[in-house]
């Protein structure tokens, strides 16, 4: 009976002395069960608190030696503990540069800003960023005026500055930059080739050419550096100069519509009517929409003397000109010279109803109704110029018409009044 008493109170003790021997082995343990990563914040935090220059020099020196992720938590570490330090926030944007993530790195570029507004590593990586893509060109602008405006010795980001400028064809604005010496001395041939286009762009044809004519002789093969000279010198109607250019870039590009329209257009211009006719018609040919080819066409053939053809081209390119009354007084004096003279009245009277009331007009309308032997109508016409004008021609074209409408006492005075004179 005393032995079970005896047992039970040696179990009770044993179970005491395993119970501490476990509670003491987890009391040590405890440090080693919570989670890694959170263990190790804590520790990193702690030290953090105690030195973030020494934490955010670790991430920088991580950065220059290229282990860009690495330096990325530790800068994101400092961001943690303290999210205005813009050393840390600069240092996160350019690890995310680096790493060739330029939308993350953009935003947080942003972010420094937000921090310090006239950051200048903030602004100056900012608007390069922006300079990559059309869509924020003109924030590059931005954040390029806003930068040099705090470095305006920056050679470099003026000619970022100019560059953007002349990309979205802001070309007056570009022109003034890339003409800075500071910036021409840092120009790239791209770089003079976007300053050329500029120029003429903003209509400063004699800069432009000279400095065309300096990156042709160095680039002969450049097609649109061809282009862009050849255009001054059509705009000038310099015809001896652009001519021989259009007929190189001809040779190059047969079937380029704009290079036969000018080419043709040129050739007319000097009167060479039989020259103009190929490249005009190459040109309506190519382009159907465009009346000014079609048009250049009729003129050619009207200087050839070929009025048939040149009736039918003018016919295809009225509807072009439906409110033009020049080109139907033109389209007029046509079809009076090839005695159509109903339906050159038609045109005279477009033309005058549309707003052309000059004496040549009135006089060519009489013309055209007088030789369809409306007598009457074309009487009114031709005396609203002779009151202005008071020529023998004059009057004696009004003579006539009185004569064939049975008025011989007006036709007789006159013809004394010629006479008298």
């Amino acid at each position: 009976m005393l032995a079970r008493p005896f047992i039970n109170a040696l179990a009770i003790a044993f179970a005491v002395v395993v119970l501490g021997s476990f509670a003491a082995g987890f009391l040590m343990l405890v440090p080693q069960m919570w989670p890694a990563g959170l263990y190790r914040w804590s520790v990193s935090s702690a030290a953090a608190k105690m030195d973030k220059r020494a934490l955010l020099d670790l991430a920088s020196r991580q950065l220059q030696s290229g282990n860009i992720e690495q330096a990325l938590i530790g800068y994101r570490q400092v961001l943690s503990l303290e999210p205005t330090f813009i050393d840390a926030q600069l240092g996160l944007a350019k690890g995310e540069l680096l790493a060739g993530r330029e939308g993350i790195a953009k935003r947080e570029f942003a972010r420094a800003l937000q921090l310090d507004s006239g950051n200048t590593t903030a602004l100056l990586s900012l608007a390069e960023i922006q300079s990559h893509l059309p869509a924020t060109w003109h924030e590059a602008t931005t954040a390029y005026r806003e930068y040099l405006r705090h470095k305006p010795d920056d050679d470099a980001a003026w000619l970022g500055l100019a560059r953007v400028l002349a990309w979205q064809k802001r070309s007056q604005e570009a022109v003034e930059v890339f003409a800075r010496n500071d910036v021409s001395s840092r120009m790239t041939a791209k770089d003079q080739r976007d300053y050329a286009f500029a120029l003429v762009r903003a209509g400063l044809y004699d800069r432009a050419e000279s400095v065309l004519n300096k990156l042709i002789a160095k680039q002969p093969a450049d097609f649109e550096l061809k282009v862009q000279l050849a255009g001054i010198y059509s705009a000038r109607r310099d015809w001896d100069s652009a001519l021989p250019l259009y007929e190189s870039m001809l040779r190059t590009k047969p079937d380029d519509y704009q290079l036969n329209l000018t080419y043709g257009l040129g050739l007319l211009s000097l009167k060479r009517y039989n020259h103009a006719l190929t490249p005009l018609e190459k040109a309506r040919n190519l382009s159907t929409d465009d009346g000014r080819a079609g048009l250049g066409l009729a003129r050619a053939l009207k200087g050839t003397g070929n009025l048939k053809r040149a009736d039918r081209e003018f016919e295809r390119i009225l509807p072009h000109y439906e409110t033009n009354a020049a080109i139907k007084r033109e389209y007029a004096d046509l079809l009076l010279e090839r005695r159509d003279y109903r339906k050159a009245e038609t045109y005279y009277k477009e033309s005058h109803a549309l707003g052309l009331r000059d004496d040549r007009l009135l006089v060519a309308l009489a013309g055209a109704l007088s030789g369809a032997r409306k007598y009457k109508e074309a009487i009114p016409y031709l005396e609203d110029v002779y009151q202005r004008e008071k020529t023998d021609r004059l009057a004696f074209d009004l003579a006539k018409l009185y004569q064939k409408t049975g008025r011989n006492d007006r036709a007789l005075q006159l013809i004394s009044e010629i006479e008298s004179r």
